[in-house]
């Protein structure tokens, strides 16, 4: 049903948030500047965190964005900000769900 509401709808914050809780796949289709948000990226990051390598650089580097992403993938670790990778909450996340994470 999001495809096909209008495009005012489409730029709804709101309506973006429910149609990535029903569907996730949505996101390659939301706007721009949905796909720059901070909470859209979290709640997408949170049911498939594959799309977190697809964010902008500055949502990688957000330590919300970038610890939803590691808890579920630690291995994405490394498309996190260098600042991030030496957080210890971040890195810690990461090593909980990858060991490996460690290479990153």
């Amino acid at each position: 049903a999001y495809l096909f509401a209008s495009e005012n709808l489409q730029n709804d914050k709101e309506i973006g948030l429910e149609a990535i809780r029903q569907d996730v796949k949505v996101f390659k289709h939301l706007s721009e500047s949905l796909k720059k948000d901070r909470d859209i990226a979290i709640e997408a990051v949170q049911k498939d965190s594959d799309i977190f390598e697809k964010l902008n650089e500055n949502l990688r580097n957000d330590k919300d964005v970038a610890l939803n992403a590691v808890k579920k993938c630690g291995s994405l670790l490394e498309y996190v900000g260098d600042e991030l990778r030496i957080d210890t909450d971040v890195f810690n996340a990461a090593m909980n769900d990858d060991v490996y994470s460690i290479e990153y």
